[in-house]
């Protein structure tokens, strides 16, 4: 950024993780979304730095998800199996429970999968969180999609595979990790993407 501020790092360290958990407590209860655009103005405000413009908030954004921007890596068979689903003409709609918009569409392009998307509908742009049933109705209406001709694919348990057996849509939970208990129970598990084709073919 052009434009900076002299703040004491443990001061900001402090400030933001007590704002930080806060927030996340918050989302947690409500299952309303805090984005990292509220984290960061909080922060600041608490540290009595006013005013400032909207475009530092965002490039403040942009610098705290670099990092996991490129951290980001697919599994060998994704783009494979992507591209099988578009071409039986499986319409796919990607939901994220994200702090920020921006980084999920950034993630998506480095990767070269947002085209595969029909709609990327996150957390962060919508306001509410998995499980919440109003962000998968979000993605079905994008899509012109029901519950009951709908398919979850996760691997989260209480977000995924719960979110969607509330609104009585099919889940497909993908097991990244073996869990000691499983609080809901999915309609099929697979244990890697390449699995995916041969449920959804008896599925349909």
């Amino acid at each position: 950024m052009d434009d900076g501020f002299a703040v004491d790092y443990v001061r900001l360290n402090e400030i933001y993780s007590a704002v930080h958990s806060e927030q996340s407590l918050f989302s947690q209860e409500t299952g309303i979304e805090t984005t990292t655009n509220r984290i960061l103005e909080e922060v600041l405000a608490r540290l009595g730095i006013r005013p400032y413009e909207s475009r530092m908030i965002c490039e403040l954004v942009q610098i705290f998800f670099e990092p996991e921007i490129k951290s980001w890596m697919l599994y060998d068979d994704a783009i494979s199996i992507l591209s099988s689903l578009r071409g039986q003409g499986v319409r796919l709609g990607l939901v994220s429970n994200a702090r920020s918009h921006w980084a999920v569409v950034e993630i998506t392009r480095r990767l070269g999968i947002n085209g595969f998307f029909g709609t990327m509908v996150t957390s962060a742009k919508f306001g509410l969180r998995k499980p919440r049933p109003e962000i998968y109705l979000k993605a079905m209406q994008d899509l012109s999609s029901h519950p009951e001709s709908t398919i979850m694919i996760g691997d989260n348990i209480d977000n995924d595979v719960r979110g969607a057996k509330r609104l009585k849509t099919r889940a497909l939970y993908l097991e990244r990790e073996i869990l000691n208990q499983m609080h809901v129970e999915p309609d099929a598990t697979v244990r890697s993407l390449s699995d995916v084709l041969g449920v959804i073919a008896k599925w349909k």
